[in-house]
């Protein structure tokens, strides 16, 4: 209840049920992990830490609540100290896959910082090492998640195609997995091929993911693909239709930049106000958060800003 209540930005309903959650089992670390990882995602992040702490004081190998305070100091944009957390537990990983989950996690740190040289190697030492691995998924999130802060139209289309291949090589990793993975790499090269006025790509790789879509059955593939179609449905100025598509990838912060865009573009300024709120409030340790979320909260600190950022949706 407390999660749907966050997700929806329903705050205080979420800290009513989560303060019952921790008052039935004070013994147990996953409930004050819980409310840590709500209050991270309200913007909390001094309470954040407190409850992560509280969680791993029940159980010091409650390795999640470490990597909660590592992804809070991230969000807090303290990148150094983010990373001393990280460092903290992943000699303590239980498997290879977490392991390559909290190494992306760190990976990211690099980016906030605006290290792309330091997040390049990061994430190449990902790539190589869960290759090595064989979870090709995250073989081909480290290149996607390179891909997308690339400033050289090129650059960033060799590392996507990296990124597909890896996805195309035989693994033990669910095939699902690879899908999802898959119509994640299109669905960012769809809105790369739109920032950089290529129609033809554009065009192509949704085509290839509505293919995705269609044969996959998954919801979270479906997602990918309604937030492309709003993407190329924006670049196109029909609005209307974007707005339709891109409200059903709400979690994804690009989708959300358009629809503030769209929204504003059809004089929708209560939408809009809503759409900016849940944006700038966006507090999830994800590539995507570390390349939209900052720049749009400076864009909108002064009136200037905001209106050069509502003529140029997405460019940052």
């Amino acid at each position: 209840m407390a999660y749907c209540y966050a997700r929806t930005r329903q705050f205080d309903k979420a800290f009513v049920a989560m303060k019952r959650y921790t008052e039935l089992l004070p013994n147990e670390s996953n409930p004050q992990d819980s409310f840590a990882e709500i209050s991270r995602m309200a913007g909390r992040f001094d309470d954040a830490l407190v409850h992560y702490r509280a969680s791993l004081k029940i159980d010091p190998n409650f390795t999640m609540s470490q990597i909660g305070i590592g992804d809070t100091y991230a969000l807090m944009g303290e990148e150094t100290r983010a990373r001393a957390e990280y460092s903290v537990v992943m000699p303590k990983a239980p498997n290879k896959i977490l392991s390559a989950q909290w190494s992306l996690q760190m990976a990211i740190t690099w980016v906030r910082e605006g290290d792309y040289a330091g997040a390049d190697k990061a994430f190449r030492a990902l790539a190589a090492q869960a290759h090595q691995d064989g979870i090709g998924n995250m073989e081909a999130e480290a290149y996607r998640s390179m891909a997308l802060y690339q400033k050289d139209h090129s650059s960033a289309m060799a590392l996507f195609k990296q990124a597909e291949s890896a996805v195309q090589e035989a693994h033990d990793v669910p095939r699902l997995l690879l899908d999802q993975e898959l119509a994640s790499i299109l669905r960012a090269r769809i809105e790369r091929a739109v920032e950089d006025k290529d129609a033809v790509m554009a065009k192509t790789d949704l085509k290839r993911l509505e293919q995705l879509s269609s044969s996959s059955g998954d919801g979270q593939v479906e997602m990918f693909y309604e937030g492309a179609l709003g993407t190329f449905a924006f670049s196109k100025g029909n609005y209307p239709e974007a707005i339709a598509h891109l409200k059903s990838e709400a979690r994804n912060p690009y989708s959300l930049l358009r629809l503030y865009a769209a929204y504003e573009k059809t004089g929708g300024k209560e939408d809009a106000d809503q759409v900016a709120e849940e944006l700038a409030g966006f507090n999830e340790p994800v590539i995507e958060q570390a390349l939209v979320v900052p720049q749009f909260r400076k864009a909108h600190a002064a009136p200037q800003a905001q209106e050069s950022a509502r003529e140029i949706p997405y460019e940052w």
